[in-house]
């Protein structure tokens, strides 16, 4: 490859890299295998994926990623590549396969035209049409921002992109729906692109399940959260109401040929309607008295028991839901007979329409239901969400390690964990906690040594358990690590006096740096303050600020970041890991602050209680730390690479491995 790709050279650690990765495939092995910046991951397990499939026609091989943007890399770019090693390769069948909610279905599209559609409605249909056709380039889930601008002007947008969503109700039997097509594509092909969310629940599809006994999972250190997320039960109450609009809508068009009992039925299912819309505004208010601080979309952990609610328990409240969903459901059970759409002269169309919302709203009964009798479960969590208008109720799992041990190690071969930053303390000890692969009494997770290269054999399943740390080939004289020694403490309780210090250094820093910089912030609070009291200046200094907002899509604010000559961005999350910026585009990265996790967030009060303090606080500052270094990464993606990284809380001067 480095004789014959333009830009490839070889890298003695790329070369280990894919003998570790060889060895898990042949041996059956669970490899854990940390590779730093520039080693050449990808390919580094392709190759060996490749040829072992090769050899072994028969076996099959499913790769996951966190981030759409990896997925479609390994799948456009990284494949091809590999492929032009060796002729045999083209007979292996490679399969991209996105979340059913990546995917519109055709079939609810078309059920979903009315010929009264005009203007704003009418290019919103045609423009999810567009999106169809291009499925394999487009993501029905993600909306552009400047058609976003033009025709997410009103609900019907958003209802119209819910509505038709292969996320429920599209089946088999729509084969010619994207995400049937992708299925099938999937079930014929040898090596599968995924996401961890898929990859997580891959038993559970009736498709897929047993066909892929070999896992290579990317960016291993967002598995935890991706498995937490898959496993989720949810309700939201925007969704539900938006389905009740319709059903409202379509019963008033019907009523007008509608007499006699009919007529009766719709008056009930009005009166209904108007019951449910009722109990979800209530519950809001209920939710809005228990929490009146609350700020839009802030995760709050759910009580169970509240005086507010009615009797007490919010069992009681999420069997009511259920309960009038269900008698809803039923009451408009009557549309669905063909005589009586026949003789309300229902498009068929428009039946089919019907049918998906009632069978949707029977899918959102039994959610509560289960949200019913899980709430108060052991290692569950309860949480919630409030908005202007509507809420979101929760309930997940704290510890996740047993829903990976029956859904990842459970009749698999081989299964790599791999990622940048995996390892605190030069040690595995907290990934293998987190993933379920906890070391039996007397041995500890090391990575393996250049003179002992035997696996670790866990007593619990003879079954090899390896662990490897290869370092990043670019040189650590390419980067400088500051901390200026005005920087002070982030701390919460010292917030305000960081926040002034931050507002007090950065437009210095930003003028010293005189080129692009990348400022990190560990929450949307913390980058409004900031910004607040620094953008103007930064602006009048000649610097071109871009500001990530909450909610919204980052492609093209990462876009206009590469174009726009000595810009800053300002940024949250998905800044700190998953994004390339090479050469001269970034030159500094400012970290404001240690993005110690939200203290007050529902998982870290389950986990408090659950935990002993010594393992809870060592928990704590793993997912600091492995943030942080993410966040590092950011600055240095290629041996030609230079800049520097600088640091706006001084606590960052206690954590060693920053710094050796």
């Amino acid at each position: 490859m480095a004789d014959g790709s333009p830009g490839f050279k070889f890298r003695e650690t790329q070369l280990e890299y894919a003998r570790h990765v060889t060895e898990a495939l042949n041996d059956g092995a669970v490899l854990t295998l940390e590779a730093g910046t520039g080693t050449g991951k990808t390919q580094g397990y392709l190759i060996p994926v490749m040829e072992y499939l090769r050899l072994n026609p028969d076996v099959r091989v499913m790769i996951s990623t966190y981030t759409k943007s990896l997925q479609d890399q390994i799948y456009s770019r990284e494949i091809p590549r590999t492929v032009e090693l060796e002729r045999d390769y083209r007979e292996i069948a490679v399969a991209l396969l996105k979340g059913k909610s990546n995917y519109l279905c055709a079939e609810k599209l078309n059920s979903a035209f009315e010929e009264d559609l005009k203007g704003v409605q009418l290019l919103t249909w045609l423009y999810f049409a567009h999106l169809i056709f291009l499925f394999r380039q487009a993501d029905g889930e993600t909306v552009g921002e400047r058609v976003g601008r033009y025709l997410n002007v009103s609900p019907y947008f958003r209802q119209l992109q819910s509505e038709i969503s292969a996320k429920t109700g599209c089946t088999g039997s729509h084969f010619l729906c994207p995400a049937q097509v992708a299925l099938a594509e999937a079930r014929s092909a040898h090596v599968v692109i995924t996401n961890h969310h898929k990859l997580a629940l891959i038993d559970l599809d009736e498709e897929l399940s047993g066909l892929f006994r070999n896992f290579i999972i990317d960016e291993a250190n967002h598995f935890e959260q991706a498995v937490r997320n898959a496993f989720r039960l949810a309700v939201n109450s925007r969704e539900i109401m938006d389905i009740v609009a319709y059903l409202e809508l379509a019963l008033q068009r019907i009523s007008r040929k509608a007499a006699g009992e009919v007529e009766t039925a719709i008056g009930q299912c009005y009166e209904l309607l108007s019951e449910f819309q009722q109990a979800i505004q209530i519950f809001g208010n209920v939710l809005r008295t228990i929490f009146p601080a609350s700020t839009k979309g802030e995760i709050l952990e759910l009580p169970t028991s509240h005086v507010a609610y009615p009797d007490g328990d919010i069992e009681k409240v999420l069997r009511l839901f259920a309960d009038l969903l269900k008698t809803l459901v039923r009451s408009l059970s009557f549309l669905k007979d063909p005589d009586t759409s026949r003789a309300l002269r229902i498009l068929p169309r428009s039946q089919e329409r019907i049918k998906n919302a009632l069978s949707r709203l029977f899918v959102e009964a039994e959610n509560f239901l289960l949200l019913e009798k899980t709430i108060r479960s052991e290692n569950m969590v309860a949480a919630c969400q409030l908005y202007s208008r509507h809420w979101l109720l929760m309930v997940h799992a704290v510890d996740v390690s047993g829903l990976i041990q029956r859904h990842v190690y459970n009749k698999r071969d081989c299964v790599v964990y791999t990622s940048a930053t995996l390892r605190q303390r030069n040690r595995f000890d907290d990934f293998c906690k987190i993933v379920g692969m906890d070391c039996p009494d007397g041995e500890r997770a090391t990575s393996a040594s250049k003179e002992d290269e035997q696996p670790v054999l866990l007593d619990r399943e003879k079954r090899a358990f390896r662990f490897a740390a290869l370092p990043s080939p670019f040189s650590r004289e390419a980067m400088k690590m500051i901390l200026p020694k005005r920087a002070v403490n982030g701390s919460y309780e010292n917030k305000q006096v960081w926040l002034k210090s931050v507002a007090d250094l950065l437009p210095e820093l930003i003028r010293q740096g005189n080129r692009f910089g990348l400022v990190l912030f560990s929450s949307y609070a913390d980058l409004e303050a900031v910004a607040l009291q620094t953008g103007d200046e930064i602006v009048a200094n000649g610097f071109p600020l871009l500001i990530q907002t909450i909610g919204q899509p980052t492609g093209n604010l990462i876009d206009e970041f590469r174009l726009i000559k000595e810009s800053v961005l300002f940024g949250v999350d998905t800044f700190w890991y998953g994004v390339d910026f090479q050469g001269d585009t970034l030159t500094q990265v400012i970290i404001t602050r240690i993005p110690f996790p939200f203290p007050f967030d529902p998982l870290q009060i389950a986990r408090k209680k659950m935990l002993p303090a010594k393992e809870f606080w060592n928990r704590y500052y793993y997912e600091a730390m492995i943030k942080l270094k993410q966040g590092i990464g950011r600055l240095i993606r290629s041996e030609n690479d230079r800049g520097r990284v600088v640091f706006l809380d001084s606590r960052c001067r206690h954590f060693e491995e920053l710094w050796h």
